[in-house]
């Protein structure tokens, strides 16, 4: 995936989505998550949530 490319995570919230987002972080993407529900285990690294 290119640096700097715009990415939706749905289920962002989630044990996935949550390493889904740190994954694309890694990667210089801009990361937006969604959800039903504010990820409970620690804060988003989503640059929109």
């Amino acid at each position: 995936m290119a640096a700097n490319e715009r990415v939706l995570v749905t289920g962002a919230g989630g044990f996935i989505g949550h390493a889904l987002v740190n994954r694309l972080k890694a990667e210089s993407c801009f990361v937006r998550g969604v959800d039903i529900k504010y990820p409970e285990y620690e804060s988003t690294k989503a640059d929109e949530f």
